[in-house]
C-alpha cells in the first residue's frame, strides 16, 4: 500500500479518503466530515475531526512526513543530542523558533506564546481533556524571544511526538484574565487568528466552515486558496454528495460504499492513520461494578466478533487491529487480534462469579444484574456494530442497553 497519498497537514490522519479529480486551475476544495468538530482548541477536544481542523489553523512546531520523519515548521531544526537540543539525560529540550514568525494578524509568534501555552494546559483554572505531558514539566524558560527550554521531571522518551501547537497569547490571555479560565472560550468555536496554513473566515454552525489561505504561514502561502468543510452526518447523504461531485475529499465513509464510489469515478484510497475504531471500557468507580473485574473485561473482548465486523460490515476492506497502536510506527507486527472465543468468555464470567442464578437470562452477582450500557454516536456503521454486539453478548447471558448520541454530545467534555 503506497503512502504517497498522505495529505500532509490537511488530512494527515485519514483512514479512508476519497479524492475527486480537481482541475489544475481550481484554487478551492470542499472537504466533507460526518461529524462537526466539538471544539477547535486542542486542549478541549479529543475528537478526530477537530484534530483535522486544528492542523489547518494551529500548526505544530513540527509535523511529520509520509515516512514518519519530523519536518520543522515553527522551529528552525529538530532538537537532537548532536545540536544541543536534547540533553544527555533525556530531560531537557531546547526549541529554537524561526526568526520573524507571526500570527495571521501580524502579531509576533514567539517564545511568549509557547510559555503561555504550557501554562494554560497545566493551569488548574482550566479543565482540559488531559494535562499530559504538561503536568510532567519541572521548568520552562525563554532565554530570548526565539528560544524555549523545557525540562521534564523524568526522562521524556516520546518527546518527538510532542509537537505542541502554540496558542496566541495576545488573543487568549486577556480572555483568561477576564474570565479566570479558558473553559468556554469563544476562540474554541471561532478562532480569530492562525499560525497554520489557513484562517477561519466563516463558520455556519451545523453547515460549513470556510478557510482562506494564510499568507503569513511559516512554510509560505498554500497553493489552495480556499478550503470549505461541510458537515453531513447522514451516511447516505454523505456518499451521495461525493458521487454528485459536491465533495472533493471525504473520509470515514462506510466501507460498503467504496466500490460504488470507485465505479462512479472517484479515486478511493486506503490511508493508514493511527486512528482505530475501538471499544473503550469504563472501569472507573462510577461504572458498573463488573467492569472493575479484569476477567469480565477480558470476556467482553473475547465475546466481540471483530472478524465478522471486518468481513460483513466493512467488506474485508478494514482488517481487525491487533492493538491500540495499529497503523502507527509503534505497532508490534507479531501481535494477533484478540480472537472471537465465546466459550472462553463464558468460562471467565463464571470464574468471576457472574452467573444467571435466577434463570431470567441475565447473569448476576450479589444482587446486581450484568446489564451494561453501550454508547456510541448516531453513525449507521456504529449502530450496526452495536446491534451485533448486543446479540453476541446476549449469547453470553449479558444484557446490553444501546445508547446513541449526536457527535457533539458524545464527544463533549464533562
Amino acid at each position: 500500500m503506497s503512502r504517497k497519498y498522505w495529505f500532509w497537514l490537511l488530512v494527515l490522519a485519514l483512514l479512508v479518503s476519497v479524492v475527486a479529480p480537481v482541475a489544475a486551475q481550481e484554487k478551492s476544495i470542499t472537504i466533507s466530515f460526518t461529524q462537526e468538530p466539538d471544539n477547535l482548541l486542542p486542549m478541549y477536544t479529543t475528537m478526530t475531526f477537530s484534530g483535522y481542523v486544528n492542523q489547518l489553523f494551529l500548526v505544530g512546531i513540527w509535523e511529520f512526513d509520509e515516512n514518519y520523519n519530523p519536518v520543522p515548521v515553527l522551529v528552525s531544526e529538530i532538537p537532537s543530542v548532536e545540536n544541543g537540543g536534547v540533553s544527555a539525560d533525556g530531560r531537557t529540550f531546547t526549541y529554537k523558533l524561526k526568526e520573524g514568525l507571526t500570527w495571521s494578524d501580524g502579531d509576533p509568534l514567539d517564545a511568549a506564546d509557547v510559555l503561555f501555552t504550557f501554562d494554560m494546559w497545566a493551569n488548574e483554572k482550566n479543565t482540559p481533556q488531559g494535562r499530559s505531558p504538561y503536568d510532567q514539566v519541572e521548568s520552562i524558560e525563554a532565554p530570548d524571544a526565539t528560544t524555549v527550554v523545557v525540562t521534564f521531571e523524568q526522562p521524556y522518551a516520546p518527546w518527538q511526538g510532542f509537537n505542541f501547537r502554540p496558542l496566541p497569547e495576545h488573543i487568549l490571555r486577556p480572555e483568561f484574565e477576564s474570565a479566570g479560565t479558558l473553559d468556554g472560550t469563544s476562540f474554541g468555536k471561532m478562532p480569530t487568528v492562525s499560525s497554520g496554513g489557513y484562517v477561519l473566515a466563516e463558520y455556519e454552525v451545523g453547515n460549513y466552515m470556510r478557510f482562506t489561505a494564510n499568507e503569513a504561514f511559516a512554510l509560505g502561502k498554500p497553493k489552495i486558496d480556499t478550503i470549505v468543510i461541510t458537515f453531513i452526518p447522514d451516511d447516505q447523504a454523505y456518499v451521495a454528495s461525493m458521487q454528485a461531485g459536491d465533495t472533493d475529499i471525504g473520509t470515514f465513509f462506510p466501507a460498503s460504499d467504496a466500490q460504488g464510489l470507485s465505479d462512479a469515478g472517484m479515486n478511493v484510497q486506503l490511508i493508514p492513520s493511527g486512528y482505530n475504531e475501538g471499544l473503550f471500557m469504563n472501569a472507573g468507580d462510577r461504572a458498573h461494578p463488573a467492569m472493575q473485574d479484569v476477567k469480565v473485561r477480558q470476556a467482553l473482548a473475547l465475546g466481540f466478533d471483530r472478524f465478522s465486523i471486518s468481513e460483513d460490515l466493512n467488506y474485508g476492506v478494514l482488517p481487525p487491529g491487533a492493538s491500540y497502536w495499529e497503523n502507527t510506527p509503534y505497532a508490534n507486527p507479531d501481535l494477533e487480534p484478540v480472537p472471537y472465543d465465546p466459550e472462553q468468555a463464558k468460562a471467565l464470567l463464571d470464574e468471576a462469579g457472574w452467573v444467571d442464578s435466577d434463570g431470567d437470562g441475565i447473569r448476576d452477582k450479589d444482587g446486581e444484574k450484568l446489564s451494561l450500557r453501550f454508547a456510541a454516536t448516531t453513525r449507521s456503521i456504529r449502530r450496526d456494530m452495536q446491534a451485533l454486539a448486543q446479540q453476541w453478548y446476549r449469547d453470553l447471558v449479558i444484557e446490553v442497553i444501546l445508547e446513541n448520541y449526536e457527535s457533539g454530545v458524545f464527544f463533549s467534555s464533562y
